[in-house]
């Protein structure tokens, strides 16, 4: 603010149960402005103001709760697209211009109201990635990567190791040949292909001798 500005709350509207609209009037004596911030009902409750003059301290923090608002609304609409862990959320909020510390705190308060479930959200990105035939470790990279915490991680681990991983190979290997070759170069290439996919290498052998054992009868 620059010196000799002065602000007041001019009007104080509720926007039925969805915001607080603060009609604010910014004067340095010659010029006016009004302006408008829009806050979530709870954020504003926290921090509510009385029509008529504001500090400058308290100005700050009106701008702050809409910023905090403005955050929890965006990562309201990304959650209602897809699944996203604390971390993610954070992530993308950032990646949309929102300062770490105000993503954080938007985060903090998704978790709290129950918008981010990361034991459930992680189960279901697990079963999305065994759907495209992944392996274990190709998931839990990417689970990792995501953001989610120790302890979902711990969950989807034990959910994955409870699924037929060597037949979800045996798929994917269908998909790409329909038997082991014979050739070693051409299955040296097939078994680095199913360990970038996150297969380990007793999982592909396994694969590999149920397929033998299906071809031979």
């Amino acid at each position: 603010m620059a010196d000799g500005l002065t602000v007041s709350v001019e009007r104080v509207e509720a926007v039925g149960a969805e915001a607080i609209l603060l009609h604010l009037l910014l004067t340095d004596g010659e010029h006016e402005e009004h302006r408008t911030c829009t806050v979530l009902p709870e954020i504003y409750a926290a921090q509510s103001f009385s029509v008529g003059p504001i500090s400058r301290e308290d100005y700050r923090v009106i701008l702050r709760a809409e910023e905090l608002s403005t955050a929890i609304k965006k990562g309201m609409q990304m959650l209602a697209f897809s699944d996203a862990s604390f971390a993610g959320i954070v992530r993308k909020l950032m990646q949309k211009g929102t300062d770490e510390k105000t993503a954080r705190s938007a985060a903090r308060y998704l978790r709290a109201k129950g918008y981010i479930r990361e034991q459930d959200a992680v189960l279901r990105a697990a079963d999305e990635c065994l759907r495209k035939l992944w392996g274990p470790q190709r998931i839990l990279a990417k689970l990792y990567r995501d953001g989610y915490d120790d302890d979902a991680l711990y969950t989807a681990k034990a959910y994955i190791e409870e699924m037929d991983l060597v037949g979800n190979c045996v798929s994917l290997i269908r998909k790409k040949t329909p038997s082991v070759p014979e050739d070693r170069e051409l299955r040296r290439k097939l078994c680095a292909s199913l360990l970038r996919f996150g297969y380990s290498q007793t999982q592909i052998t396994e694969a590999f001798r149920r397929l033998s054992q299906k071809t031979e009868i």
